[in-house]
């Protein structure tokens, strides 16, 4: 069980912002796009993303949210309308496609590596806060797994500052604490954010302005998520799939409770090492006593055989204290792990 409880990774992140000093990063005019001339997923949308922005897309599966991701970065260009996007802008972006542009032949080391002037010491703690920790750099990437994958992708955006994050269900393949890590690093960054999620305790942290994808309309809300739903809300056919979401203030009390208890469980372990050092020390000093006691022994002193077996005593007795605590300390950590899983 100490093998277990030994360590509880956490995905870190910290994305890169450049400074932007215009008003406007991109915009959108009178946008459309279908994969069929008569069944347009876009038509006539407008937006534009400002500095500061956090902008939510939302929706259905299938209605367009990844397409309209995909037009912005520019990976498909929309069939009316246009795109204006500032000449010099820098777009982090990840998404389901970005698996794709991956080096199968690479290392995930390797992979990080070739950004343009990124360091191997900078890719390898990358590497580290996305638990990809001793040989597992040396990894190929035709060997890793999805999730695998979309940390190497990850680790590619956190690499590259950039004015914008575009991120499409950035939250898939993470574990509650490794989401919330995530929406952290969005709050800090101070770049703009356009993103896809299902995740509303993602969307009620970080979006400010939200673009809605409903009953086969895009619209574009200026205001966050619990105004939308007070204002507005969902149609009935839309609205299955968020109801089935549990209420981001829910979701953000399973986080604090679990949070604490993955505390409870460190202080635990710091506790049980402690315990484990002065069982070390003790166990030491007692068989020094001992060796003491065996000479005093063969040289018949009383006194010190009096006063050396009393120690001896005293000492075996501190050191039983220390394993009964021990062992209080490890199935309170066997529950603590328990109710953290």
């Amino acid at each position: 069980m100490k093998e277990k409880l030994a360590h509880l990774p956490e995905i870190k992140f910290r994305f890169h912002s450049i400074p932007f000093k215009a008003n406007v990063l991109l915009q959108t005019h009178n946008l459309g796009f279908g994969y069929d001339d008569d069944d347009l997923l876009i038509d006539s949308f407008s937006f534009s993303a400002a500095p500061g922005d956090r902008i939510a897309v939302i929706g259905r599966n299938g209605r367009g949210k990844s397409t309209l991701l995909k037009l912005l970065v520019g990976t498909l260009q929309p069939t009316s309308g246009k795109i204006v996007r500032y000449p010099e802008l820098q777009i982090g972006y990840f998404g389901a496609d970005s698996k794709d542009d991956l080096n199968e032949h690479r290392t995930v080391l390797e992979e990080l590596v070739t950004l343009p002037g990124i360091k191997e010491q900078e890719a390898r703690n990358v590497c580290g806060s996305l638990l990809f920790t001793g040989d597992a750099v040396k990894k190929k990437i035709s060997q890793l797994s999805g999730g695998e994958k979309s940390r190497v992708c990850l680790g590619k955006v956190i690499l590259f500052s950039s004015h914008i994050l575009v991120l499409d269900e950035p939250t898939n393949h993470l574990d509650m604490e490794s989401c919330q890590a995530l929406i952290d690093s969005l709050n800090r960054y101070t770049g703009t954010v356009i993103l896809v999620t299902h995740d509303e305790d993602l969307i009620t942290r970080v979006a400010n302005r939200l673009v809605v994808f409903d009953s086969g309309e895009v619209r574009l809300k200026n205001y966050n998520y619990a105004t939308f739903l007070e204002k507005d809300g969902w149609s009935g056919e839309d609205s299955s799939e968020f109801k089935s979401l549990k209420p981001a203030s829910e979701n953000k009390q399973q986080y604090l409770d679990k949070k604490e208890r993955v505390q409870q469980l460190r202080a635990n372990q710091k506790q049980q090492r402690t315990v484990e050092k002065s069982i070390e020390t003790l166990t030491l000093k007692h068989q020094s006593l001992a060796i003491d006691l065996q000479a005093a022994c063969e040289q018949k002193q009383v006194e010190s055989i009096k006063e050396l077996g009393m120690k001896s005593k005293a000492m075996a007795d501190e050191i039983d204290a220390c394993y009964e605590q021990l062992e209080q300390l490890l199935v309170e950590a066997e529950r603590l792990a328990d109710e953290t899983t």
